[in-house]
């Protein structure tokens, strides 16, 4: 009894963390179990290994001392305060910049960040460096967040966001228009003279336009998307998603059996129709001989006298 009681115990003990978690929970945590046990027993992987492949999202940035890490949560307090948790705090002026390192997973966006984390640790005012002091450094990571991203309409990677007015003017620099090169950043960003020639971002949907809060709605939907979807494991999403291209082509071709049917059946029309005038072409039918009607001869019978 006793051996029951302590079995029971533990039972329950394992199972308690699973009382609160939902279904996605549960079911990220079993596919988890078993794909380590497969990268680890199978492929022989060690734990570094297997960390490195399951982590779809990249692993965090290390926390600099003079850029604010962005994230879905903080993202309107940091550029309006420059706090992390404070939004009752003063805000930042009109004439503040910020200039913001939006970074992906790829070998671009690594060089990207180092640079600027270089410029911000060693350029930037607060660093003691020869920078405005009103310039102000954060980073974004594109695959980890999905509000900024998206209301910004940024989709690729490396880009720096030079926000101004408040961020409601934003210019853009993108891969290929500035070297990955410390002193060249650094140059550009000491010179307002030169970096405010960049377009200011205009349209429907910038900071302004016609769309911009339905742009933010739609930012927190996705948001939200992304963020469950994250909690789908890779195997499940494949079935998903093999599942619903089957079920589109489907439907696509769900009257093809009928549509088959219809042009054998006027195809074998067709090829009836040619044949009949193939042989009427080939066989014409014999000229009857124009005939002359010859009166019938009529005898009259001769009277007896």
């Amino acid at each position: 009894m006793v051996r029951l009681t302590s079995s029971l115990a533990l039972l329950a003990l394992a199972a308690a963390p699973a009382v609160h978690a939902g279904p996605l929970a549960l079911l990220q945590r079993a596919s988890d179990g078993a794909v380590r046990f497969g990268l680890g027993r199978v492929l022989r992987l060690n734990e570094t290994q297997i960390e490195r492949l399951l982590n779809r999202d990249g692993s965090p940035l290390e926390p600099h001392p003079h850029a604010f890490d962005l994230t879905d949560d903080n993202w309107e307090t940091v550029l309006g305060t420059a706090t992390y948790d404070n939004p009752y705090a003063a805000p930042v002026g009109r004439e503040d910049v910020w200039v913001v390192t939006v970074h992906g997973n790829d070998p671009a966006s690594k060089v990207f960040v180092e640079a600027m984390d270089e410029v911000a640790a060693h350029n930037s005012s607060g660093a003691g460096g020869t920078l405005p002091a009103n310039m102000r450094f954060a980073r974004l990571s594109y695959a980890r967040e999905t509000i900024p991203t998206t209301k910004w309409w940024i989709w690729k990677t490396p880009v720096i966001v030079i926000g101004t007015n408040n961020m409601r003017e934003l210019r853009f620099i993108e891969q290929g228009q500035v070297r990955p090169n410390v002193a060249t950043l650094s140059e550009l960003f000491s010179r307002p003279d030169v970096w405010e020639t960049l377009p200011v971002w205009k349209g429907m949907l910038a900071p302004g336009g016609r769309f911009e809060d339905r742009l933010l709605r739609f930012a927190k939907l996705w948001a939200k998307v992304h963020s469950g979807s994250s909690k789908i494991p890779n195997f499940v999403l494949l079935a998903l998603s093999g599942f619903l291209m089957n079920f589109v082509v489907t439907w696509f071709h769900k009257d093809d059996a009928k549509l088959q049917a219809e042009y054998r059946a006027r195809a074998a029309r067709e090829q009836a129709e040619e044949a009949k005038l193939d042989g009427a072409a080939a066989f014409p039918a014999p000229k009857t001989a124009a005939t002359t009607a010859t009166p019938k001869r009529t005898t009259r019978a001769s009277k007896r006298k």
